[in-house]
C-alpha cells in the first residue's frame, strides 16, 4: 500500500496562489512552490505532472 502523501494537492496550490498573488503570474515556477513548501521539486511534479498541470489546476481553484 502506499504511503498518503505528505504535502497535500490543496497545501501545494494554496501556496502556488500565494506565490501568484506576492509576485506575479509569470513567476510561478515548481521551484519557488517547492522553496515555500520547505520540500523537493518531486512531490508537486508527481501530483500535476510538471509546470502546466500546475498552472491548469491553479486558474480553477484560485
Amino acid at each position: 500500500m502506499p504511503s498518503s502523501p505528505k504535502i497535500k494537492k490543496e497545501d501545494m496550490l494554496h501556496t502556488a496562489l500565494e506565490l501568484v498573488s506576492q509576485n506575479g503570474y509569470a513567476a510561478l515556477n515548481i521551484k519557488a512552490v517547492a522553496r515555500e513548501l520547505g520540500c523537493s521539486t518531486a512531490p508537486i511534479s508527481w501530483q500535476f505532472g510538471g509546470m502546466d498541470g500546475l498552472r491548469e489546476e491553479l486558474i480553477p481553484f484560485a
